[in-house]
């Protein structure tokens, strides 16, 4: 019998074959034993499946999980509907962790706190490492505003696995940015207690054959999909009854969202990205109050321009989109929050 609290892993593998003897290595031998290794093989081509099955001989605690392949979301769905743990943590297969991170979160939930959050390096193929360390106090409840004020991954936390059961979070499937989905739902709805742990823990491979790396030189479609996020999120609070509550933050969120829609819309998909954001948010009928930009937006007062002078802090070729707006001599805040020009006539945002 076990008194310490079961923590269930869960790992999506996917052509992991390199890192994931590094990766599983990290789990096994951590500090903190009581733990339920979920292995989720999304239809991997390589030999992930083998060294799976390697480990699972070995030791009782690894569970590998056989799929077609159906991308990242679903096999973290997967391992959701098997996990039997107080708590629950997600790492990648070409990620490792240091061998004291689950002892040390554990030890760290007390009563009140559902979020346990620690930091990561990037570890580039040329050896070189960058660090994410925010500057966060060491406890906190979610309040309004501080939607933007942490990371979206999920995969830099330990969750209490009652938070994540009692609103039936699941990964949006077939999507990028899935955490954003996923973390900005939980934190609206739940306003979880977060603790902070001041240290590394996760150690990622930054390298080509990344599942976000190849999507991200890919672009295609990735315009259409920020805009799915934030619908999905919109439903989300509408079924929780949700929304009045967390109108800003979701006025915050739609505005991260349009932008990267902004940002990744490829020529051909411009008129059809810009015309579902006015559908969306005139279906919606909210009252917008001092959120003039996405009224603008629902109003369809916009159009896409080319402009060949450019202001002076705009570096290289850009394309701009721009707002009508009421006072014309005033800056308004347009789906981001790095205002870079404005313009008598309105204001001037980048896009590529």
């Amino acid at each position: 019998m076990h008194s310490a609290p079961l923590i269930s892993v869960i790992i999506p593998v996917y052509k992991s074959e390199k890192y994931l003897h590094r990766c599983l290595d990290s789990i096994v031998n951590q500090t903190y034993k009581h733990l339920e290794i979920i292995c989720i093989n999304d239809g991997s081509p390589d030999s992930s499946r083998s060294i799976l099955e390697e480990y699972a001989a070995k030791d009782s605690r690894v569970i590998v999980i056989n799929k077609d392949n159906g991308g990242v979301s679903s096999a973290r769905n997967a391992g959701l509907e098997v996990a039997t743990g107080e708590f629950i943590a997600f790492i990648d297969s070409d990620d490792s962790l240091s061998l004291d991170c689950y002892e040390n979160c554990i030890n760290s939930f007390e009563d009140d706190v559902d979020i346990v959050k620690y930091f990561y390096e990037k570890i580039h193929e040329d050896g070189t490492i960058a660090c994410n360390c925010m500057k966060l106090p060491e406890k906190y409840s979610y309040t309004e505003g501080m939607l933007f004020k942490q990371s979206w991954n999920v995969w830099d936390k330990m969750f209490r696995a009652s938070v994540i059961k009692k609103y039936e979070l699941r990964f949006l499937e077939k999507k990028v940015f899935e955490d954003l989905d996923f973390n900005a739902r939980l934190f609206l709805v739940a306003r979880p207690v977060v603790k902070v742990l001041n240290k590394i823990y996760v150690h990622k491979n930054q390298h080509d054959g990344s599942i976000m790396d190849s999507l991200t030189k890919k672009r295609e479609g990735l315009a259409i999909q920020h805009i799915d996020i934030i619908e999905n999120i919109h439903m989300f609070l509408m079924e929780h009854g949700e929304l009045e509550k967390n109108k800003n933050d979701f006025f915050e969120l739609c505005r991260y969202c349009f932008g990267m829609a902004v940002r990744y819309s490829a020529r051909h998909e411009q008129a059809t990205c810009y015309s579902r954001i006015t559908a969306m948010l005139r279906k919606w009928g909210l009252d917008y109050g001092t959120a003039t930009d996405l009224q603008a937006l629902a109003n369809g007062e916009y159009e896409i321009i080319m402009k060949e002078s450019r202001p002076s802090r705009m570096k290289g070729s850009e394309r701009f989109f721009y707002v009508k707006n009421e006072w014309n001599h005033k800056v308004v805040r347009i789906f981001t929050k790095r205002l870079l020009c404005f313009c008598r006539n309105g204001l001037w945002l980048p896009f590529r």
